[in-house]
Order: structure tokens, then C-alpha cells, then sequence
């Protein structure tokens, strides 16, 4: 009988420290929570990636020369703030109305809250090809994963057919074939938002080896 009262005292007093457990201290898995939403204000960096192992592709020097099958993507990074939001609630809420101490709550995971790509383009600093010379867009050859299909396609699908909101931080960009009139890449990037936003930037210079 004895364990038994100190099993459900233990319980109980266990609950209430959990349900008194606020957002800061459980954020990150002990970090400072801002919120699960983030809205962009700026782009922070634009960088290429090389891989140099099977699952790691670092930022790449500018000026760098590289082989282009080690060549992975141009990464845009974004300045942000988060905030949250009314989902925040429904989320770690349980269904006996607990909260569990493991649980991690990761700024921005339910991405930007009303943000979406309304066009982007990209345009090369060099010439290309005989198809795409310097000061052209090249969408065409520029490739992202699709939130909705979960799959590469072109830029100009991309922005044609994805409505969804803006799910990451970040913008990979990647290059579907080697340039063949310079093995000079360098590219400018033009992004806007529905919200009216605007933001550019120029990308560090990389040389294709032959």
C-alpha cells in the first residue's frame, strides 16, 4: 500500500513539473525558443558547396577551382526572426493535456508563416554557353527540390508550380550541366516574395576545372 502512495505521489508531483515547464527552458533541447514560424528580412550569405565527403559538402573559398562532379549547389542563406504562432499551442499539446520534458522545439521547424516565392531569378556573370551568354537568366538550367513533389525541377517550374509556403531558411540552387563558353561561374540572384520583399545577391566567383 505504502509503494503504491509513494508510486502515485511521485507521478503526480512529476506532472506538475512537467505542465510548469515553460518554452524557453524545453527550446532546442535546452536552448532559448523564439518561435516555430520565421519570417525573412535579408539574405545573410550565398555560398557555393563542393562535396569532399560521401554526406558533407562545405562552403567553398571564393576564387576556388574545383572539378565540377565534386560541384554540389549554391546556398542562399537568409536572415531571419522568429516568431510564434497559433499552431504553436495545437502542437505540443497532448492528448491528456501534458507536455513531456524530451520533447525539442526547434526555432522556425513550421517555416515562414505567410512567405512564398513569387519569382526568382538567377543570372550568370559570364558567358555560359552558346545559348546563355553573361547578363542572361538561366533558370532553366538551375535546379531545387520541390517541397510538393519532393523532387529536382527547373527554377522556372519551380515558381510556376509551387504555391506552398516558404519552408526553410535557406535556397539551394543547383546546376544541372557544366558551363562550356568560361569555366568561370559566378551568378547574381534575384529573389521576391508575395509580401512585396525583394533581396539579391551576388554569389563568390568558382572555376570549373577541365
Amino acid at each position: 500500500m505504502n509503494k503504491r502512495i509513494s508510486l502515485l505521489l511521485f507521478l503526480t508531483i512529476g506532472v506538475v513539473f512537467i505542465q510548469c515547464v515553460t518554452d524557453d527552458e524545453m527550446g532546442s533541447c535546452g536552448g532559448g525558443y523564439e518561435g516555430e514560424f520565421f519570417d525573412i528580412t535579408g539574405i545573410n550569405s550565398i555560398q557555393h558547396r563542393a562535396r569532399t565527403a560521401e554526406t558533407y559538402s562545405p562552403p567553398l573559398d571564393p576564387n576556388t577551382s574545383i572539378n565540377f562532379e565534386k560541384f554540389t549547389r549554391t546556398q542562399i542563406d537568409f536572415d531571419v526572426f522568429y516568431h510564434r504562432g497559433i499552431t504553436r499551442n495545437q502542437k505540443i499539446s497532448k492528448p491528456n493535456g501534458q507536455l513531456y520534458a524530451l520533447d525539442c522545439f526547434i526555432n522556425g521547424e513550421a517555416g515562414s508563416e505567410n512567405e512564398k516565392y513569387v519569382q526568382i531569378n538567377v543570372i550568370t556573370e559570364y558567358d555560359f554557353n552558346t545559348s546563355f551568354k553573361k547578363g542572361d537568366t538561366i533558370n532553366d538550367i538551375i535546379e531545387v527540390y520541390s517541397s510538393e513533389t519532393r523532387q529536382k525541377i527547373t527554377l522556372n517550374e519551380f515558381i510556376q508550380s509551387d504555391t506552398s509556403r516558404i519552408q526553410y531558411s535557406y535556397l539551394s540552387l543547383y546546376l544541372s550541366e557544366k558551363p562550356t563558353a568560361s569555366n568561370n561561374y559566378q551568378i547574381n540572384v534575384d529573389i521576391q516574395l508575395n509580401t512585396g520583399e525583394q533581396y539579391t545577391a551576388k554569389s563568390p566567383l568558382v572555376i570549373f576545372e577541365d
